[in-house]
Formats: C-alpha cells, sequence, structure tokens
C-alpha cells in the first residue's frame, strides 16, 4: 500500500485566513485611532477658540469701563457705568446706566458697545441646510467637511460633490447625505437644530472682512477652511451682567459651540468682577 505524502496546503490557506484576519482587525482599529484622535484635534482647537472669545469679551466689557472713566473724568462717581458712553451720567447720574441682563458686544472704530438680548438683526435665518445665497459651491462643500465630517476632503471626493451640486443637486439633499456620512441620520432633526440654532441666534459669533469676531453685521455663510471673513462661526458669545451694588459688576462672559465629540452643546465661561476703584481718588 502506497502512502501519500501529508499535504500542507489546507494548513497553508488557514493560515493566509487568519493573518489577514489580524491585519484586518489592526488596521480597523488604526483607523478608529485616527478618526477619535481627529475628532479630539478638532474639539480641542474649539475650546482653545472658544477661551480666547470668551477673554476677549471680558476684556471688552473692561475697556467700556476704563473708556467711561476717560470720556468722563470729571465724574467717575455716576460715570463709570454708563451705558454706551451716554453722557447725561454727569454730575445728577441720571444718564442710563449698564443694567442687569445678557448682552452681545460690537465695535465701531476703536470703541466697543453693548446691545441687549433680542435686538439683532442680523444673520438671515439661514442654516448649513438652507444656505442657498451668499456662498458658492465650493465654499458649501467645504463648509459640509469642516462642520459636519470635521475632517478635510479628499481632492476626488470634493470634486464629485461640487460637481452634483453644479449638475443640479440640491443643497439640502447634500447635506442629508453629509449627515449619513457622520453617522448622524438618526438624529437629523437634531444635528439641524444644534447648528441652526448657533447661526440663527442673535449671539452668533460673525467674523468680518478684517478677520475680527464682531457681532453686528450680515452673512449667509459659514466659516471653513476656505471662507476665513464675513462669514459667521457655529459658536454663541453672550456677556451677562449682574450688577454687586453701586460700585461693582459681575461680568460673565460665556461661549457655547457645537461639535461631535458630544450631542449637546459644549460651554465655557469666564467671570471677572469690575469695581469703580476711581470714584475714590
Amino acid at each position: 500500500m502506497r502512502i501519500r505524502p501529508y499535504s500542507r496546503c489546507g494548513v497553508s490557506v488557514v493560515e493566509v485566513i487568519v493573518m489577514l484576519m489580524i491585519l484586518v482587525i489592526g488596521l480597523v482599529g488604526a483607523f478608529e485611532i485616527i478618526s477619535e484622535t481627529q475628532q479630539f484635534a478638532n474639539s480641542t482647537r474649539l475650546r482653545i477658540q472658544a477661551v480666547n472669545f470668551a477673554r476677549e469679551w471680558v476684556e471688552a466689557v473692561e475697556n467700556i469701563r476704563d473708556t467711561n472713566w476717560i470720556k468722563f473724568g470729571a465724574d467717575y462717581v455716576n460715570c463709570w457705568n454708563a451705558y454706551n458712553y451716554d453722557a447725561s451720567c454727569l454730575w445728577w447720574g441720571g444718564g442710563a446706566t449698564i443694567a442687569d441682563g445678557e448682552y452681545s458686544l460690537y465695535r465701531i472704530g476703536s470703541l466697543w458697545y453693548m446691545r441687549p438680548d433680542g435686538t439683532a438683526t442680523y444673520g438671515g435665518g439661514t442654516s448649513l441646510r438652507t444656505a442657498n445665497t451668499g456662498i458658492t459651491n465650493e465654499e458649501y462643500v467645504d463648509t459640509m467637511f469642516s462642520q459636519i465630517l470635521m475632517r478635510e476632503p479628499a481632492p476626488a471626493e470634493r470634486a464629485n460633490h461640487i460637481a452634483s451640486l453644479g449638475g443640479g443637486m440640491d443643497r439640502g439633499v447634500l447635506f442629508d447625505t453629509f449627515l449619513a456620512l457622520a453617522e448622524y441620520q438618526d438624529n437629523r432633526a437634531l444635528m439641524i437644530a444644534r447648528l441652526g440654532t448657533i447661526l440663527d441666534s442673535d449671539f452668533a459669533i460673525l467674523i468680518d472682512e478684517n478677520g475680527r469676531s464682531t457681532q453686528i453685521g450680515a452673512s449667509d455663510r459659514v466659516c471653513s477652511a476656505i471662507v476665513t471673513s464675513n462669514c459667521f462661526l457655529p459658536m454663541t458669545r453672550t456677556i451677562r451682567i449682574t450688577n454687586l451694588g453701586a460700585d461693582s459688576m459681575k461680568v460673565e462672559s460665556i461661549v457655547r459651540w457645537a461639535d461631535r465629540s458630544s450631542t449637546g452643546l459644549h460651554d465655557v465661561m469666564l467671570t471677572m468682577t469690575l469695581t469703580n476703584w476711581k470714584q475714590d481718588l
């Protein structure tokens, strides 16, 4: 009886399959780590930006107090907290003062001015899904990648989406496509509400033509890696004033924003107490 030599072919196939499985598992894990790293980096960048915006407005309110001191040096007692530099404060203290409440700030020339909640006239009522004017197809696609997918597009996929819009695709359809890519399809209404609320808010942050932040103006564009001026950031910024007495006030600067690291809004708040220490001079 002739015994055929033992064949190792089957074992080799099994080994190859096992090695491929190990390789695939490793690659998937690596991609997940890269994705989470990018998400963390984006979240960190937005938080640093938010802290800087909050600090800027705390300093702006301090600047308003200091400007009142300079403008109305003859009456430190009544004019240190004059609202928008109201000269009626002099001597008898009958002018408008900074009252308790929430404000947005804007700058005219070198001076900061305050505006109470609910009096803003900008924003266009535009969310990402309905932004059909004031923004090119290229800018819209770049906005989708930066604000929803939170990454830079590959040249080919960017070109394909731009071509789709150029061929007649509705921007709302493309928005829904990006939501699906971002795994937000089950929370579509929430995603629209999150970004839409921020963009339509009286406290939305506008980057002007000089690259400076303000909260007065008009734009239908959302800031992205391509759009860096005359656009809105996916953030709100609020100043909350609480008077602590005739000679001091608490200033809270609050910045809120949305990103993919949470289904809710993030916020950062900086607090400072301003006093009228010059009244005794």
